[in-house]
């Protein structure tokens, strides 16, 4: 019970902040190239996630 309360306190946070970040962003980046991660993003950690959707998409194709 114990853990399953923690597990619950620590994803609370994550997907607020998840969200806030995609909206932060998200309007900033419209007028940007697609490129966006080279000139600098927020966090290293939404650079990793970009670097990742970006990698997808190139696969994709």
């Amino acid at each position: 019970m114990d853990l399953y309360g923690k597990a619950r306190i620590i994803e609370q946070p994550r997907l607020s902040s998840k969200s806030y970040q995609e909206n932060d962003v998200r309007a900033p980046g419209r007028d940007k190239p697609f490129g966006d991660k080279q000139s600098g993003p927020k966090s290293s950690h939404h650079d990793a996630l970009f670097g990742m959707v970006l990698s997808n998409l190139s696969a994709a194709t």
